[in-house]
């Protein structure tokens, strides 16, 4: 649900620079009476290149270096100021009728994830011929079936075997890996509805797995866990969190070379920066957002082995307040975690709580919108270890 377009706000006008064709009567009957101006697209280099002896706050991480060198100019003499822009930080904050309205829509996209692995086990348990690209088509057509789905997050990244430690994997009909009955499947993806954004990831056994696959597996799980049951004081920032996610991978000498979590926009886009958990600090120090309830993100620590396997789990969840000056996280997705190749020796007795107490979440969540079936193996899934 997004167009292009460039935006200027002054004392006294705003001006919005887009093509005519991206408006609706409507849209634009509602920027005129909200006192915004509306200029062609292709005006914006010219009109910004007008710009002189003016004070200018603008964010450079966000600006193309076109427009940087315009107002840069010496014989313009403006003074520049690079800030985050009110208008992303107020985005990164969701207000409680925005974060309600995204819990709905992760409780229905939860239910199409707990059929699409119920249905993904049992085909390829029967022997049924199907592809990373085949499989991930079913998943999408569930979501698609959404009467307030708008379109899919983002490409949906499905990695068979070694296809999954390619990290934004995108299988094609032409060159997909077949399924089969061993292994782990990593999925990664989601849908914008009309009430909510959802970025979910899964990764399964599809069958016999190697001691180094569950143990992998299982390390990326707890990390998950643990980042998301983390307590808080106020002003902390994602670097301040970001070992909760790695301290078990760490313990072994593993890692994973991305952030382990972005934020997420309502009805918007799937990355939403400058929210972030990462083990580096923005070079941009006002991008170091401090962590405010309302705010939504991911939480997505993983292991990927090149020529063997590749191995994410990832939720989204909401900042929330914890009282006393403390904050935590509350989950957003509701999707199982495949219990199958889970070592439990590995984990200790906090991590078992973590574990257990997100999957009865689950069960008790999203169970009524699936059949008897259906119900009855994600019971299997969700049991306590």
């Amino acid at each position: 649900p997004l167009l292009l377009s460039y935006f200027i706000l002054e004392k006294d006008r705003a001006t919005i620079f887009i093509q005519d064709k991206s408006l609706t009567d409507e849209v634009r009957e509602y920027l005129k009476k909200n006192g915004i101006d509306i200029k062609p697209y292709d005006d914006f280099d010219e009109t910004v290149a007008g710009i002189s002896h003016k004070e200018i706050l603008f964010d450079e991480a966000d600006v193309s270096y076109k427009t940087f060198i315009s107002i840069s100019k010496k014989e313009n003499a403006n003074k520049l100021y690079s800030v985050l822009s009110p208008v992303t930080y107020l985005k990164n904050i969701k207000s409680e009728v925005e974060v309600a309205n995204t819990k709905k829509s992760h409780l229905r996209d939860g239910v199409y994830m707990a059929k699409y692995i119920y249905w993904l086990k049992n085909q390829v348990k029967n022997g049924v011929d199907l592809t990373e690209k085949t499989a991930s088509d079913y998943l999408d057509n569930l979501r698609r079936e959404d009467e307030l789905f708008l379109d899919l997050s983002f490409p949906t990244i499905s990695g068979y075997a070694d296809n999954g430690a390619i990290v934004h994997y995108e299988a094609e009909y032409e060159t997909a890996k077949k399924l089969e009955a061993k292994g782990l499947y990593l999925f990664d993806s989601g849908a914008t509805y009309k009430d909510g954004t959802t970025d979910v990831t899964r990764t399964i056994s599809l069958g016999e797995n190697t001691y180094e696959e569950k143990l992998h597996y299982t390390l990326v799980t707890i990390g998950m866990l643990r980042l998301l049951n983390t307590k808080f004081k106020r002003g902390a920032i994602g670097v301040s969190l970001d070992i909760k996610a790695r301290e078990a991978l760490w313990d072994y000498g593993l890692d994973y070379n991305h952030g382990t979590g972005h934020g997420v926009g309502f009805v918007n886009t799937v990355h939403e920066m400058p929210t972030s958990i990462r083990n580096k600090i923005n070079k941009d120090v006002y991008r170091n957002l401090e962590f405010e309830p309302g705010m939504i993100m991911s939480d997505e620590p993983g292991v990927y082995i090149s020529g063997k396997h590749g191995i994410r789990m990832e939720i989204l969840m909401t900042v929330v307040d914890k009282g006393e000056g403390f904050l935590g996280f509350e989950p957003l997705t509701m999707a199982p975690i495949d219990n199958e190749p889970l070592l439990v020796d590995v984990m200790t007795k906090k991590d078992i709580e973590l574990y257990n107490n997100y999957q009865r979440q689950v069960y008790d969540s999203i169970s009524g919108g699936l059949n008897e079936e259906e119900k009855a193996w994600l019971k299997e899934v969700t049991k306590e270890i």
